[in-house]
């Protein structure tokens, strides 16, 4: 599974194991379409973005790409 998230920049190095809360509070929408859902803790570990190796370091340079790291703060 994929996901994106917004982390401290302490914790974005690849290979970081992180933990976050998924889902929202109260079963998320009340709309018939959105399914309800129970929030739980998901464990994942930082990737470098675009997660392809191939986009990474064949693409043209850009910031998508590890020619354009290490980013700026």
């Amino acid at each position: 599974m994929l996901t994106l998230a917004i982390l401290e920049t302490e914790f974005c190095n690849p290979g970081t194991e992180a933990i976050f809360v998924w889902g929202e509070a109260g079963g998320g929408s009340s709309k018939p379409t959105v399914e309800r859902h129970v929030q739980t803790e998901i464990r994942a570990v930082v990737s470098p973005c675009p997660y392809s190796e191939v986009a990474r370091t064949s693409y043209a340079p850009g910031w998508r790409t590890t020619q354009a790291w290490p980013m700026p703060h």
